[in-house]
C-alpha cells in the first residue's frame, strides 16, 4: 500500500527529469531525438502505471492484473532501459572525443611553445656567434694597426673600448688590463696624460702607485 500511496508523487519528479530541450543535447540532434524518445517513454509508462493503479483503486483487480500480464508495461521499460544505455554510451564516447581534442590542442600548444624557445635559443645563439665574430674582426684590426706600427711586439696587453664597452676615465679598461697582466692593482704603474683624469681603482684618491705625466704623441 505504500508504493500504491507514493506512486501519485513518482510521475512528477520522473517527469522533471526531462522537460524541454536539454543543456547537454544542445547541438547534438541525435542525442536530442533520443531524449524526446525516452521523455515519451517515461510519460507512457507512467501512464500505464497510472491506470493500472486506478483500477485497483476502483476494485477492477481483474483489469488491473490485464494491464500487467499484456507485457505492455516491460516492453515500455525496456525501451526506457536501451534509449538510457544508448544515450550513455554517446554521452561517454564524446567525452572521449572531447578529452582527445583537448590532448591535440595541449599537444599543439606545447609544440609551438617549445618550437618558440628553441628559435629563440637559436636567434640568441646567432647573435652570439655574429657579435663574437665581429669582435675577433675589430681586434684583428687593433693587431693589424699595431703591426703597421711596428708595435705588435712591444705591448703584453692591448685593451680597447670593444673589450669593456667604457672609456675613461672609467674604471673597466684599467682593470681588464690587469687581468690580462695577473698582477694587482697595487702592483701596477699608469702612465696616463692627464693629472684630472687619475683613475681610482681603490687604493687611494688618486690611482693605485700611478705615474702621471704630462705628454705629448709623436707623429
Amino acid at each position: 500500500m505504500a508504493a500504491v500511496s507514493a506512486a501519485p508523487r513518482r510521475p512528477c519528479a520522473l517527469r522533471a527529469l526531462t522537460p524541454g530541450p536539454h543543456p547537454t543535447v544542445e547541438g547534438d540532434p541525435v542525442q536530442a531525438q533520443r531524449l524526446e524518445n525516452l521523455d515519451q517513454a517515461v510519460k507512457d509508462k507512467l501512464a500505464e502505471l497510472d491506470q493500472t493503479i486506478s483500477l485497483r483503486r476502483k476494485g477492477d483487480t481483474v483489469g488491473a492484473l490485464s494491464i500487467v500480464r499484456s507485457d505492455h508495461g516491460k516492453v515500455l521499460m525496456d525501451r526506457i532501459r536501451s534509449l538510457v544505455t544508448t544515450m550513455g554510451a554517446a554521452e561517454r564516447a564524446a567525452l572521449g572525443e572531447r578529452q582527445d581534442q583537448w590532448q591535440h590542442a595541449e599537444f599543439i600548444s606545447s609544440a609551438v611553445t617549445f618550437g618558440g624557445s628553441t628559435l629563440l635559443l637559436l636567434l640568441i645563439g646567432a647573435a652570439a656567434v655574429l657579435t663574437s665574430r665581429d669582435y675577433r674582426a675589430r681586434q684583428a684590426q687593433v693587431w693589424l694597426r699595431l703591426c703597421d706600427l711596428g708595435l705588435q711586439h712591444t705591448f703584453d696587453a692591448v685593451v680597447t673600448f670593444d673589450d669593456t664597452g667604457e672609456r675613461k676615465p672609467g674604471q673597466a679598461p684599467f682593470r681588464e688590463v690587469l687581468r690580462h697582466l695577473a698582477v694587482t692593482p697595487g702592483e701596477a704603474l699608469m702612465i696616463g696624460d692627464w693629472a684630472e683624469r687619475a683613475v681610482d681603482l681603490g687604493c687611494g684618491a688618486a690611482a693605485c702607485s700611478d705615474v702621471i705625466q704630462r705628454a705629448r704623441w709623436i707623429t
